[in-house]
């Protein structure tokens, strides 16, 4: 049976190789619980974009587009949930799934080849500082693009609720003028 587990709960996803297997993950949680599933990363990633009604080809475009790559794009479930790509292991073959994916916001550093998360996890990765910091800066660009897009359904949602008050009032007068009349 697989363990059960809440997706706004995993700070990291990584691959693991195991003999009579293949291609397993290994989640990380917040509460710094670890285990492994039966899944590849790629499934676990579609299954969590799935719970969320994310369109991931739709979501991958937009943001390939965005940030000008053609590949190792950020996963982006919501505003919350930008799971970066780092190597964490070499492949053995051809579509062997080598790469991680971690929570935008719980990376907290680099260093010695370990990316260290919230509540001091550290998991290895075959990563150096460049790659660290273009991996960074890339959940950095899509939280900003995702917060002016908020923005701007926020403002839009407030004209609109203004002009539905603003309507409201001429109705409600309209309607006045007709019962003292």
């Amino acid at each position: 049976m697989e363990r059960e587990f809440l997706d706004s709960e995993v700070m990291a996803i990584i691959p693991v190789y195991k003999a009579g297997m293949g291609d397993i993950s290994k989640i990380y949680l917040k509460s710094k619980e670890e285990f492994e599933v039966n899944k590849n990363v790629k499934s676990l990633i579609k299954k969590m974009a799935r719970n969320r009604c994310v369109d991931l080809n739709a979501s991958n475009k937009k943001y390939k587009k965005l940030l000008n790559l053609g590949k190792n794009l950020p996963q982006v479930l919501n505003s919350n949930m930008i799971f970066i790509p780092f190597k964490v292991r070499l492949p053995f073959a051809k579509n062997d799934g080598s790469m991680g994916f971690f929570l935008y916001d719980c990376i907290e550093k680099f260093e010695e080849n370990h990316l260290i998360m919230k509540g001091n996890v550290k998991i290895s990765v075959i990563s150096c500082t460049k790659g660290y910091h273009n991996g960074m800066f890339r959940g950095y660009l899509i939280k900003k693009h995702l917060s002016e897009e908020y923005d701007k359904k926020q403002v839009y949602f407030e004209d609109l609720s203004l002009k539905i008050a603003e309507l409201n009032s001429i109705v409600s007068s309209i309607v006045e003028e007709k019962i003292w009349n």
